[in-house]
């Protein structure tokens, strides 16, 4: 069952990636690419910890615990990342082409960091309790990187969202 979950997952990682990848040779905007390609990055590292792991597996039929490598987000990267796009908000020299380009390249990772998200919250949920919390650990990572994308996508859509939250509430309280 690990060995199948393991795979499954080094399948998803691969797929994000790529989409990653090919975001990075296509987006627009500059610091838009920077985002994807560390995003991509990233993923690759997971690519090559799951390799490692199966490896390992086979190898010696166990798993030890590991930390997993992750560079985003934490807490002073989202930060940086909020004060860059603010900083980009303010220029405004994008095309509408350009943007609807990108929107379409974001919202296709959005869309795989939800089903890798899921897949990884699936294994959480089915593994024994000796692997869960190497599941859980990939469902928070996921859900991070999510959460920059959509936050990516809010800038670019000027939707008055920042990480999910609106930017301004014209309802009385």
């Amino acid at each position: 069952m690990l060995e199948n979950a393991l795979r499954g997952a080094l399948e998803y990682e691969i797929k994000v990636r790529d989409v990653y990848r090919n975001a990075a040779r296509e987006v627009q905007d500059q610091e838009g690419r920077k985002v994807v390609e560390k995003l991509a990055s990233e993923e690759q590292e997971h690519v090559n910890y799951l390799v490692g792991l199966l490896k390992e597996l086979k190898e010696t039929g166990v798993i030890r615990s590991q930390a997993i490598p992750q560079s985003l987000p934490d807490s002073d990267a989202l930060t940086q990342h909020v004060n860059v796009l603010k900083h980009r908000m303010s220029g405004g020299n994008t095309s509408i082409a350009e943007i609807e380009s990108d929107v379409s390249i974001l919202n296709r990772a959005i869309e795989v960091e939800q089903e890798t998200s899921g897949f990884y919250q699936q294994m959480a949920d089915e593994m024994p309790p000796e692997h869960k919390d190497l599941f859980k650990r990939f469902v928070e990572i996921e859900k991070g990187h999510l959460a920059i994308v959509k936050a990516e996508l809010d800038f670019l859509q000027g939707a008055g969202f920042w990480f999910d939250f609106p930017e301004f509430n014209l309802e009385s309280e």
